[in-house]
């Protein structure tokens, strides 16, 4: 287990904390929702959204994400995908 998905485990399972990362997409249903919904996914709770690449997060963002307040807390895979959400914010 990398280290990413062991501290996404701890904040998922210990903390109960909803997640915004790559895993929100992992339904591919998920994938053509055209509105922000909490999906629980191995016993955790995700945002239906890919934090993780340039597409994702333009979804993200154009699905209101940001002012949502959906997710506790956000993965990013690059510093360009994080300063995306803060440049858009």
């Amino acid at each position: 287990m990398s280290g990413g998905l062991l501290y996404s485990d701890i904040v998922g399972t210990c903390y109960h904390l909803v997640q915004a990362s790559e895993a929100g997409v992992l339904n591919e249903a998920s994938k053509l929702d055209d509105e922000l919904r909490i999906v629980e996914i191995f016993g955790k709770s995700f945002v239906n959204v890919d934090t993780t690449s340039k597409s994702g997060i333009e979804r993200a963002i154009k699905l209101g994400f940001i002012e949502s307040g959906y997710a506790d807390i956000v993965f990013f895979s690059t510093n360009y995908c994080s300063f995306i959400f803060i440049q858009r914010k």
